[in-house]
């Protein structure tokens, strides 16, 4: 008898092919295979296996990952090569975490001229150290930030590192903004290790010990993109340095696309989770996007939605994610100032309140002075 974790040897499905070819039977569903099956007698004694399985609704490579039914086994060792269960796996050992330092990337669109840190930015930054627990922040960017918000950074653990702007990969031009930034927060994470976020991300609470024992977390994005059954966000990563995964994902840019914004973003980040899922951890509550004011819990049964869907989504508890990451507001005005937000109703002054009562809290009041 072959056991479910081994591998399976190639005479077996050679004879299997045999066999089918030779049976008469009509196909049987899933549901039917699983109730008379098992996975050793499909693949070493098929004498009365049916010469196909019908599907009911699509399947891809996510619904077969973990799924413990011996139809799913059998369809893991076609895809994989194995029949065993595929999940990245936390380490054992206490110190082996992902570092406590947060990465962002300030990338200049006007080469030679200033950039300024806004405050939706500042929030960020300061939601980071006192509410994510991050000990430290790294600015990466082509020009150091300026300005009023920045500046009253300039006593607390934040450190910007210059870095050349990527204008090319496997000797592809890469001209959109955007996606210099997705080759920097991979290329920054791989080596360096921690969290990358951009500068509209809110942290709620910090990373469990749990979380930052895997190797490598992401979160699926909330926007359908059809035929993809689903996608990823990197707006919010977080890793272990040389994580295998982000590898995988240098690599991919072998495949650049610079004409279609979300390919080798979301697209094939979630086409790298299909072909390598023990490298990844999906942690549908790591964030929360808020996209026009309208937030999306990933871990909701209904929360895949088009782009431009304005339904209301379920309600939820702000304390159920690590952090909240707002893009395209509609009313930036609320988000410009303290005395703005104080009272606002909305989700992200609600946040904003609470760093701010994290870095009260802190004794660090003196930051949450307005600009004259």
């Amino acid at each position: 008898m072959i056991k479910q974790d081994q591998a399976l040897k190639q005479e077996d499905m050679q004879q299997f092919k045999i066999n089918v070819l030779r049976d008469p039977n009509q196909c049987h569903t899933p549901q039917e295979f699983d109730n008379w099956a098992t996975v050793s007698s499909v693949l070493v004694n098929t004498t009365y296996i049916s010469p196909c399985i019908v599907l009911s609704s699509p399947m891809y490579p996510e619904n077969i990952l973990t799924n413990t039914s011996r139809f799913n086994a059998v369809l893991r060792w076609l895809y994989y090569g194995r029949t065993d269960g595929l999940y990245a796996k936390q380490s054992e050992d206490p110190s082996d975490l992902v570092p406590l330092i947060n990465h962002m990337i300030f990338l200049n669109p006007k080469p030679g001229s200033p950039v300024i840190w806004s405050f939706e930015g500042y929030i960020s930054v300061l939601s980071a150290l006192y509410v994510g627990g991050f000990e430290r922040v790294f600015v990466h960017g082509d020009t150091k930030p300026s300005g009023y918000w920045w500046d009253k950074l300039l006593h607390e653990n934040v450190t910007f590192v210059y870095v050349d702007q990527p204008r090319s990969v496997f000797q592809q031009e890469v001209n959109v903004m955007a996606h210099r930034a997705d080759i920097l927060r991979v290329l920054l994470l791989y080596k360096y290790g921690g969290t990358y976020n951009d500068n509209d991300v809110i942290w709620v609470k910090p990373l469990s010990e749990s979380q930052r024992r895997y190797p490598t977390i992401m979160c699926y994005d909330w926007g359908r993109v059809d035929p993809w059954p689903r996608t990823i966000s990197n707006g919010l990563l977080v890793s272990k340095a040389g994580a295998p995964f982000l590898l995988k994902v240098l690599e991919s840019f072998w495949y650049y696309r610079d004409d279609m914004w979300a390919f080798n973003s979301v697209l094939m980040f979630y086409k790298l989770y299909e072909r390598h899922p023990d490298l990844v951890h999906i942690d549908p509550k790591l964030q929360v996007i808020c996209y026009h004011n309208i937030c999306h819990p990933i871990w909701h049964n209904n929360y895949l939605r088009g782009y431009e869907e304005r339904t209301p989504t379920t309600r939820f508890n702000i304390e159920e994610t690590n952090a909240f990451h707002f893009i395209h507001l509609y009313a930036p005005p609320i988000f410009t100032s303290f005395s703005a937000i104080r009272n606002q109703t909305s989700v992200v002054a609600l946040l904003a309140r609470r760093v701010m009562d994290a870095v009260q809290n802190a004794g660090k009041s003196y930051l949450l002075e307005e600009e004259n």
